[in-house]
């Protein structure tokens, strides 16, 4: 059987293959492709310690994530990168030399400097640096196709209190467990304190006439409804979901907030 092109993940495995193969191949990557990602999987040049790392983020909670061109920041990021560059990947890709037979360690590896292949990945979804972050040319951003039927949509339904209510809507979708994530929470008490900050809403926003809708996946279902019983605040709401992307108001809440001229603002995908 003969191929034309071949169509894989990020694995570096995929390219070994590919390459042994002889094919032309893209990539696809869930994520933007930050310098982590550049470095470590690809082995692409990175430029500066400004750019999105997401092991520099992953040190940070959602809300103190340092500034990209400030030393905290800069620090953490140099400190991935040298270790990558000395220790990280030198190890790893000694173990791959290990599982080809020699004879093909310089066709498969050594006369590749980077990986050759069409590299797509997801549009920019968080630090503006990402935007205007170098990068070869055989890497592009593209939108991703997501499945927007209505077997699939979660409904939010506001109840008769909050239909009732003029302020801010803000929905919030929860990024708890994502380690690339600038909302990840790594701990129990990290995701308490984001919860808990809602309560200072009331004096930020001047007023309690506002909601709050947090969207979670089901296996988050009891941390979210313990934390709400314990905020007790009807303007919080908690709606599972499955995919937060794909989501829509009820007609009744939708008419509400249209009519009562209500301001809606997502927190969506924070991704590094």
């Amino acid at each position: 059987m003969k191929f034309e092109v071949g169509i894989g993940g990020s694995y570096h495995a995929d390219s070994l293959l590919f390459r042994a193969l002889g094919l032309n191949f893209i990539k696809l990557n869930p994520e933007d492709i930050e310098s982590h990602t550049m470095q470590f999987k690809y082995n692409m040049p990175v430029m500066l310690s400004a750019y999105p790392s997401s092991q520099a983020a992953q040190h940070y909670d959602y809300d103190d994530l340092p500034h990209p061109d400030s030393h905290a920041y800069r620090k953490q990021f140099y400190k991935a990168y040298e270790y990558n560059r000395w220790l990280g990947r030198p190890l790893w890709m000694r173990q791959v030399r290990k599982s080809l037979p020699e004879k093909y360690h310089k066709a498969l590896l050594d006369d590749f400097d980077q990986d050759h292949a069409m590299i797509l990945g997801e549009g920019t979804k968080g630090l503006i640096y990402q935007s205007v972050m170098l990068k070869p040319p055989n890497v592009q951003p593209v939108y991703p196709l997501r499945d927007e039927s209505e077997s699939t949509r979660t409904l939010i339904n506001l109840d008769s209190k909050a239909l009732k209510r003029k302020g801010p809507l803000i929905i919030f979708n929860t990024e708890l467990h994502d380690p690339k994530s600038a909302l990840f929470a790594s701990s129990h008490d990290r995701f308490f304190a984001l919860m808990n900050s809602f309560k200072s809403l009331k004096d930020q926003l001047g007023t309690d006439d506002f909601d709050v809708v947090v969207l979670y996946d089901a296996k988050r279902a009891y941390q979210v409804n313990m934390m709400r019983g314990k905020l007790a605040m009807s303007q919080v709401t908690g709606v599972e979901t499955a995919d937060p992307f794909n989501i829509a108001f009820t007609a009744p809440t939708l008419e509400a907030v249209k009519s009562q001229g209500r301001h809606v603002i997502w927190l969506s995908q924070c991704t590094q």
